[in-house]
């Protein structure tokens, strides 16, 4: 119920998807969710994980980082 919330599906399709999931054999049976075939769950999503490396990829670019001016000082009403 916590996840069909949480991904806003109803409950009926998360179930189903758990059943089919568990019948090819990537997630266990039983209550909770384990993943027991990681690499047949990202081949079946179609999951490029390449995007998990771009920080990497681009750390070798030259950066300018410019200093900011401080803002001017607002004006002093008398106030405490």
């Amino acid at each position: 119920m916590d996840l069909a919330d949480a991904a806003g599906l109803l409950i009926v399709h998360i179930n189903l998807t758990f059943q089919k999931l568990r019948q090819l054999n990537i997630l266990s049976k039983g209550r909770t969710i384990n993943v027991v075939n990681r690499e047949r769950l990202a081949d079946l999503a179609n999951f490029d994980g390449s995007y998990l490396n771009k920080p990497q990829l681009l750390s070798h670019w030259p950066a300018k980082i410019e200093s900011v001016s401080t803002p001017a000082m607002r004006p002093s009403f008398g106030y405490l």
